[in-house]
């Protein structure tokens, strides 16, 4: 018999509450590798929420492990904030809560991994617009969750190995790469050319060659799904680029559904930068998920992962090759389905489950998932 003391255990951390309804990637991830690891099989131990409610489920842990409770591992998804700034500075400054928790996992033999989300603080462009003593505050605060990691020497989770020569984790770190995941969701797609992008736009989400590109078809159909707040500001720049048969949407990640239907082809094509050279979009495997195939530019990591699956078409970021891809494009539903067919397939290896799989085997151990009776199917 089996008790709640001997069951596979993990304790997942994030320095915010858990959005159940999220409206962005970063907060996307969080709850899809949150619920993974119970698909697996893992009671989870959640240490979320506002710096309160952290520190009353860091007690409880406390007491657990004192007790002798079971705690296989620790994962961590870390905030596009320093910790914290996790949550509102209302809700309190916890600067030293995150630190306290490393200390209890270390001292019990309780192995953690940290995903480490972004390097955006790094790049000047990303910082843009804010001022001149907030940026440097969270300079100072995203240096400080690094000392502590130095300290505390967890293992690291990135977007991608790209990654790591970019972000200064310390030194002699282990990492793995862990990109984002999917979410395998069948739907019926059209047949023919029909376009779809969902994500931000302007700045580091520059679509203005991918628009042109498209303008120039005489109705090829185009849904841009974009916050409202991003379109506001680019409406001015964008609106007369716009092609006869482009809408500009919004919906929630819970909404999306009716617009994948109605999309055969997924788009990626956004301007390669240093920062897209490493970073790995959510979307690139939410459209897989999808079942659809992806038009991406080179230059960008996200372009390599496409072309090395064959789910879709890599070109450069130029005008008139997207332009003359499309058009192709449209007169070849064939290609297309050949395509879709392929992201169908390799979406498999690409799911929130796998993700969670893996960061189980990199911290439990090689074969911890069976010998702890875990279902990883």
């Amino acid at each position: 018999m089996t008790t709640a003391r001997d069951r596979p255990t993990m304790v997942f951390h994030a320095p915010y509450a858990i959005d159940p309804n999220p409206t962005s990637a970063s907060r996307l991830r969080p709850l899809r590798m949150r619920d993974a690891f119970g698909e697996l099989g893992y009671d989870v131990i959640e240490v979320t929420g506002r710096p309160g409610e952290r520190r009353a489920a860091l007690r409880a842990l406390r007491q657990h492990l004192r007790a002798g409770g079971r705690v296989d591992f620790l994962y961590s998804e870390s905030s596009t904030m320093p910790n914290a700034l996790g949550t509102s500075v209302r809700q309190g400054f916890p600067l030293l809560l995150e630190p306290a928790l490393w200390r209890l996992c270390r001292a019990h033999g309780v192995p953690y991994g940290v995903f480490y989300r972004d390097v955006y603080w790094r790049f000047e462009t990303s910082m843009a617009g804010a001022s001149w003593w907030w940026s440097a505050l969270l300079q100072v605060l995203y240096r400080f969750d690094l000392l502590v990691y130095r300290l505390a020497r967890p293992h690291f989770f990135l977007p991608s190995e790209h990654m790591a020569p970019v972000v200064p984790v310390p030194p002699r770190s282990s990492f793995t790469a862990l990109p984002p995941g999917s979410e395998v969701r069948d739907s019926p797609t059209p047949r023919g050319l029909s376009l779809f992008y969902v994500g931000g736009i302007g700045g580091d989400y520059d679509l203005r060659v991918f628009v042109r590109a498209v303008g120039r078809l005489a109705g090829l159909p185009l849904t841009m799904c974009v916050p409202p707040a991003h379109w506001e500001r680019a409406r001015q720049e964008y609106e007369p680029l716009l092609g006869d048969a482009t809408a500009v949407v919004y919906a929630r990640s819970d909404r999306l559904d009716v617009h994948y239907e109605a999309a055969s082809v997924a788009v990626l094509y956004l301007q390669p930068t240093e920062y897209r050279r490493f970073a790995v979009p959510v979307k690139l495997f939410e459209y897989l998920g999808r079942g659809r195939p992806v038009i991406a530019s080179e230059g960008t990591l996200a372009g390599d992962i496409v072309r090395d699956s064959g789910a879709g078409w890599v070109l450069p970021y130029d005008e008139e090759a997207l332009a003359a891809l499309l058009e192709r494009l449209r007169d070849a539903p064939e290609e297309v389905a050949e395509r879709a067919a392929v992201a169908r397939r390799v979406r498999e290896d690409h799911t929130w489950r796998a993700r969670a799989a893996e960061v189980a085997r990199v911290l439990a151990g090689e074969g911890a998932l069976e010998d702890q009776g875990v279902n990883e199917r």
